[in-house]
């Protein structure tokens, strides 16, 4: 009646679900099955075991519990009842497996991520067994809450003038004093073994003549800490601060509901078989530092540059050859007598980034560069710095928000300059609507910007993975809704530029079609240069229009265009019709027409790799940082892959047999060459089947390891 209430009897109580008992067989057939299926590999694999019905007509006459291979089957299924009753009545926030056997818990963790996807997996022993390279993956952000630490540190002291072993954390109790170079460090790999070491040398420790009751109950030690929390990473094991964690879920909000309760990570890590992974990190951040100085010297070229703005441009390219002409005058400033700048271009030009684009570009650039120097920085002064240490080991266990924001930035960095591409053609579209001929029907595709068509088709692709996610309320160690938000985002921004590169390209082929069927037609006889046009003319070998690039000599056009375009000047018809040369006939005409189909062809292109590099930079964000509902993501991030590739490709075919466009840059424009294709797709094919094969392959870096290996790289 007066006893105390505990003070957990007001919060949800567990729910306690027993498992089969002859789970290890299950998990053996299992196991067979998958070695089957690697040996013969279906294109639908088995997900229960198969059902034997050929025994069913023998004179064998026993209840089904003693037929092994009837009672593996029921036993799965009922396995398989407590899946559902937990995914579908209870929701677990978490699901704790205790099991005798590691290879038990390796095989229940892995149908409680199977069935529950959303919930926290939790071991409650330690055992290194759940980082091995096979199951590593399948058990990324697993908790395991271990009896004790795994690693064992003792040193010789000095105590009363008699030496003797203790623990390293407590050799400064009782004022007693550590021997030098006597501190030794034991490795094991279950905190059973550790725990079992400590106890012997209690045992050998004790003073002689003290002999330990074996019913004695020793009193609680006040130095205990609480139990150790250690969390499944792609490099091993990484240490989690107990009472920040534990304090995130007394809150009630659970350690993912925002990014207050997220724990702090804890100097202990363990890593396992991760030197593959440090070695790529080490290989991929100088590549990644380099790529984003190059984005910020880029950005800053088109801020600075004597015609800012020109965001059509290859950026690189041109930055860096306008960057070694300036060198160049600068140093030999005689060589090029009174040369005089270039002249500026009017501010006003609808193919001008404003300096607001291209001053965010520059931001993003500088966010990116800085982020990935550091965490480079952290990964060579490991040794140097306790500060550079802890962000590294972020860094190689994969749980680093830095280096994930630090992709975010680069990847938004190119969607802004695809954006500013986007608004410059846009412009000049509705330019164009206002001087097309009668003929044109110009309403329907010049005049508009399809921003909003685009916008509401990432919206309805998204809500079907928002709804899913919504279902699921997945939670993390490291926090899901940021990780989730972060996913759907990129993932409608993919899709946003892929619809546009479709509407794009349509309103492309449209403006090719009414070009050839209302000016050039309607031209007398001899106004053009015979086979006009004909990439010939253009001065360049024939390729897909996919890969026609927007030179500087086109933007010159630009500035120089004609206010009738895509009309033809009158006066200039009649000047250059009764040219005798075939090439001076109508040639601003023929400029500006090939420096507005290069552009629209630049933005296509343009929004292709945008398309194409968001599911991209999303698989890279989760080598860095764990996401939630991570296989899933993965599945659309692919999907969304192939889907672009697809694209791409029927848009090369559809470009190289569009009227006009394929004329002028193709051999024959209904003549689809395999090299031209291969061409404007390589890229993205090896880049799609890298990304099949890291994430299909979860032990692809372990055979790259090998393979290195044999052949003495």
């Amino acid at each position: 009646m007066g006893a105390p209430v505990p003070a957990c009897a007001e919060r949800p109580q567990p729910t306690y679900l027993q498992f089969p008992q002859n789970i290890s067989t299950i998990r053996a057939e299992h196991a067979s099955l998958d070695r089957e299926n690697a040996r013969n590999p279906e294109l639908v694999p088995r997900r229960f075991l198969e059902l034997d019905m050929r025994d069913a007509g023998t004179s064998l006459d026993l209840p089904p519990v003693y037929q092994p291979q009837l009672s593996t089957r029921s036993d799965e299924l009922s396995l398989q009842q407590l899946m559902d009753a937990l995914g579908v009545y209870v929701r677990p926030r978490a699901v704790m497996v205790v099991a005798t056997d590691v290879r038990d818990r390796l095989f229940m963790l892995a149908v409680v991520r199977r069935a529950i996807p959303g919930t926290i997996p939790v071991a409650l022993e330690g055992d290194h067994l759940l980082t091995h390279p096979e199951y590593r993956r399948a058990n990324r952000g697993t908790l395991m809450v271990a009896n004790g630490r795994m690693q064992a540190c003792y040193l010789d002291v000095v105590e009363g003038g008699r030496r003797q072993r203790s623990e390293c954390r407590l050799r400064d109790r009782d004022g007693r004093e550590a021997v030098p170079g006597s501190r030794r460090i034991f490795a094991f790999p279950t905190d059973y073994a550790a725990n079992l070491f400590r106890a012997s040398q209690e045992l050998l420790l004790a003073p002689p003549g003290e002999r330990v009751a074996a019913d004695a109950v020793a009193p609680p030690d006040p130095r205990r800490p609480r139990s150790p929390l250690s969390v499944v990473t792609l490099a091993g094991l990484q240490g989690i601060d107990p009472e920040s964690y534990v304090r995130g879920m007394a809150d009630g909000a659970g350690p993912g509901a925002d990014a207050g309760t997220v724990p702090r990570a804890s100097p202990r890590s363990t890593l396992i078989a991760a030197d593959f992974r440090v070695l790529a990190l080490n290989l991929v951040l100088p590549a990644l530092v380099a790529a984003a100085a190059l984005a910020l010297f880029s950005s800053l070229w088109l801020l600075l540059s004597s015609r800012p703005g020109r965001s059509i441009l290859p950026p690189l390219r041109y930055a860096l050859r306008e960057t070694g002409w300036s060198l160049d005058r600068m140093l030999r400033p005689h060589a090029y007598g009174d040369v005089h700048a270039r002249d500026e271009a009017p501010a006003n030009q609808p193919h001008r980034a404003p300096a607001l684009a291209c001053a965010l570009l520059g931001v993003l650039a500088m966010a990116a560069l800085l982020l990935f120097a550091l965490r480079w920085g952290h990964l060579l002064l490991i040794e140097q710095f306790r500060g550079a240490m802890r962000g590294a080991l972020d860094l190689i266990h994969g749980r680093d928000r830095a280096t994930l924001w630090a992709m975010l930035a680069l990847y938004l960095w190119f969607a802004v300059l695809v954006a500013t591409r986007l608004r410059a053609w846009n412009r000049r579209c509705a330019i164009h609507l206002r001087r097309a001929p009668a003929g044109f029907d110009a309403g329907r595709y010049l005049g508009r910007r399809y921003a909003l068509s685009s916008l509401l088709l990432a919206v309805a692709a998204v809500i079907p993975p928002l709804a899913y996610w919504g279902s699921r309320l997945p939670d993390a160690v490291d926090g899901a809704r940021m990780p989730g938000l972060l996913a759907l985002a990129m993932l409608g921004m993919g899709v946003f530029f892929l619809s546009q590169a479709l509407l794009q390209n349509g309103r492309l082929v449209r403006l090719g079609r009414d070009l050839r069927d209302h000016v050039v037609e309607a031209l007398p006889d001899g106004a053009l240069p015979p086979e006009w046009p004909n990439p010939h003319w253009l001065g360049t070998s024939p390729r897909s229009p996919l890969a026609a690039v927007f030179q500087d000599k086109d933007w010159l056009v630009l500035d120089r265009c004609d206010d009738r375009w895509p009309g033809v000047d009158p006066t200039e018809l009649q000047a250059t019709t009764a040219l005798p040369d075939p090439r001076a006939r109508l040639p601003r005409w023929r400029a500006q027409t090939v420096a507005e189909l290069k552009f629209g062809l630049t933005c296509v292109r343009s929004c292709l790799w945008a398309a194409f590099a968001a599911p991209v930079v999303l698989l890279a964000m989760q080598e860095v940082f764990p996401f939630a509902l991570e296989w899933e993501q993965s599945a659309v991030a692919l999907g969304l892959m192939t889907l672009a590739f697809a694209v791409s490709a029927w848009l090369s075919i559809s470009l190289e047999r569009a009227p006009l466009i394929g004329q002028m840059f193709t051999k024959d424009a209904h003549h689809v060459s395999l090299l031209d294709v291969l061409r404007i797709l390589g890229t993205k094919l090896l880049l799609l089947l890298l990304m099949l094969a890291a994430t299909l392959t979860p032990n692809l870096g372990e055979w790259l390891q090998n393979l290195v290996g044999m052949l003495r790289i």
